[in-house]
């Protein structure tokens, strides 16, 4: 009888031979894979500094130095001096960047569905939310991770907007109702395919979520009620539930994605400029019982 380190061994095995599928169509590409995943960030980060997607992936710094000098020499990412800081320069990927990247990407999705095929639409998304419970169990005490949703999150995700936003902004029941409506949709019946929900965490503690829903434009998704709990302000955790929802979006075959904010919403503002998106519109509404601007943004995942 295997005990459980065996039986994580024996996964790990297993799990290596039917990567090899991923294996061989990255050493077509011509990159490694902290290459690849270096020009991946560049594009999901949305114009980072070198430094964030080092410590984004645990990168020495010299070693990413080489990784951006070749990425660049072969015209896949470009340089810019960042606005808030002189000194620094941001990454961005160019169009070729980008062709590669999508190529890559379609490459290791058509590997993966053949690993994937003999399974029906169910036990894929079973297999997706016990990968995501294995990560969340093996984050480190004290260190943010992201899962899938569990019994209770959904309440806890209108208590804590409708609590929240009403001590600090005054956005009183009808802002709650309608973060309960979204909620409920969601809850209701979706699309895992198309639609996910995280809720980023410390443990048992919840530090925040993010919704990734589908539009009636099927290339366009939307990005819902990002939230990070105020004891959690500060830890990267709006970063990276961001990160995660487009991340999911590229890869659920969006190539726009949107979202609803407020003015008055500073730090998701700066998280969303940071992240590529743009402001498209401002437009006056009472969706929460007060007279207020709202704004839409959007970004593409091209």
């Amino acid at each position: 009888m295997l005990d459980t380190i065996d039986t994580i061994r024996a996964f790990n095995r297993s799990w290596t031979r039917r990567i090899g599928l991923l294996e061989e169509s990255l050493a077509r590409s011509g990159y490694s894979l902290p290459e690849m995943r270096v020009l991946y960030e560049v594009g999901a980060m949305g114009g980072p500094q070198a430094a964030q997607i080092g410590a984004a992936l645990g990168l020495d710094s010299a070693y990413l130095t080489r990784i951006v000098a070749r990425l660049k020499a072969d015209g896949l990412v470009e340089t810019r001096p960042d606005p808030a800081d002189g000194r620094a320069r941001l990454l961005s990927m160019t169009a070729a960047g980008e062709a590669a990247m999508d190529g890559f990407i379609a490459v290791q999705r058509a590997a993966m569905e053949e690993v994937l095929e003999p399974l029906s639409p169910a036990a894929r998304t079973a297999l997706a939310d016990h990968l995501a419970g294995v990560d969340a169990l093996l984050a480190p005490a004290g260190q943010v991770a992201l899962r899938p949703p569990e019994l209770g999150d959904l309440g806890w995700i209108v208590e804590r907007h409708g609590t929240v936003q009403a001590a600090e902004l005054g956005w009183g029941s009808r802002f709650e109702a309608l973060v309960a409506q979204i909620v409920g949709d969601f809850g209701s019946g979706h699309d895992p395919e198309r639609e996910r929900l995280w809720i980023a965490h410390d443990g048992p503690r919840r530090l925040g979520c993010v919704f990734c829903v589908q539009t009636d434009d099927p290339e366009l998704a939307k990005l819902r009620l990002l939230y990070v709990d105020p004891e959690a302000r500060g830890r990267g955790v709006g970063g990276m539930l961001l990160d995660e929802c487009l991340r999911f979006a590229r890869a659920a075959g969006y190539t726009r994605i949107t979202l609803w904010t407020q003015p008055e919403l500073d730090a998701a503002r700066r998280l969303y400029a940071a992240r590529g998106f743009e402001l498209v519109e401002s437009f006056p509404h009472a969706e929460f019982g007060i007279p207020l601007m709202g704004e839409r943004w959007v970004r593409s995942l091209n």
